[in-house]
């Protein structure tokens, strides 16, 4: 059973005013569960209805849409380009695995096309805890436009008892097709605006044009989802979420920009405070600067 959640913001205020916490059970290729929502007081309400992934993805991207145009226009325009951009530079990831054997298994990740310069090669930037303890014997990207890479492990950091700062993978495309965009790396800033995308496993878009949770969607093109944040400590990396869709699994390794839409970091995970009346959330990740000397370095 896995447990999801949702940030929602009131436009005028861009304060928290409402979490659904999700415990789903699968069933099949869809999902379903109760909720339990709770407003900036912290009353709790009984759960009151069902709620399905299109419900769950639709609500965080009303909630960023929400964000976006409570901002001056100018700025609203200038964040929605970036975010274009940085789509278009994010991926879905799939490795498969060989832990003994001839058996085999596969691990969603999300991933972000990056170089350290204009003119450096193109690489790939993603968790490295999604290649802990496993042999990796193919290694799939699929681009939000729907074309897919067989990009190859480059090196990779990740020590379950370290700081998430080294939580990172690089991995190297050959033959690259033309017209890839990838974005450049640059440091968090403390309480700056941050911007994560990312693809949970299993998410994909129906005949009806619908994101849904489904395997047997998955291979069609698909926009990542977009969470807002705010740079809450930058040693390491953590963000506190404002508006959007929470990560949820196979979102590690996916892009974190600032609103300039440079790399700032990938998702390491999230993590939750419960007290009695609620929760507190935020998000870790690994800053680009632990791989950028790495990145930089790499023959083109």
């Amino acid at each position: 059973m896995a447990s999801l959640a949702i940030m929602t913001t009131t436009s005028r205020t861009r304060s928290t005013s409402l979490v659904i916490a999700l415990a789903l059970a699968a069933t099949g290729c869809a999902a379903q569960g109760r909720y339990i929502a709770y407003d900036d007081s912290r009353s709790i309400e009984p759960a009151s209805r069902v709620v399905t992934f299109v419900d769950f993805f639709d609500s965080g991207r009303e909630a960023v849409d929400a964000f976006l145009r409570d901002l001056p226009e100018a700025e609203r325009s200038e964040i929605e380009v970036m975010l274009a951009r940085a789509s278009d530079a994010c991926a879905r990831l799939t490795i498969i695995t060989s832990r003994s054997g001839m058996n085999y298994s596969q691990t969603g990740a999300s991933a972000v096309l990056v170089r350290s310069n204009a003119e450096q090669r193109i690489r790939v930037a993603t968790a490295g805890h999604s290649f802990y303890g496993t042999s990796s014997t193919e290694i799939r990207l699929m681009l939000s436009d729907g074309r897919q890479l067989s990009p190859k492990k480059l090196d990779s950091s990740f020590d379950p008892f370290a700081s998430s700062n080294g939580d990172w993978a690089l991995l190297e495309i050959d033959d690259a097709p033309k017209h890839l965009t990838a974005i450049p790396v640059s440091a968090p800033v403390q309480g700056e605006l941050a911007f994560l995308l990312a693809y949970p496993s299993g998410m994909g878009v129906n005949a009806e044009g619908d994101t849904v949770y489904g395997s047997a969607y998955a291979q069609a093109p698909l926009a990542p989802i977009v969470t807002i944040a705010m740079v809450s400590d930058t040693s390491p990396l953590t963000l506190t979420p404002l508006a959007g869709t929470l990560p949820v699994g196979g979102a590690s390794g996916g892009p974190i920009v600032n609103r300039s839409g440079a790399l700032i970091g990938v998702l390491s995970g999230t993590a939750w405070s419960p007290d009695r009346k609620g929760a507190d959330y935020w998000i870790s990740g690994a800053t680009a600067a632990s791989f950028a000397e790495h990145l930089a370095s790499l023959p083109d």
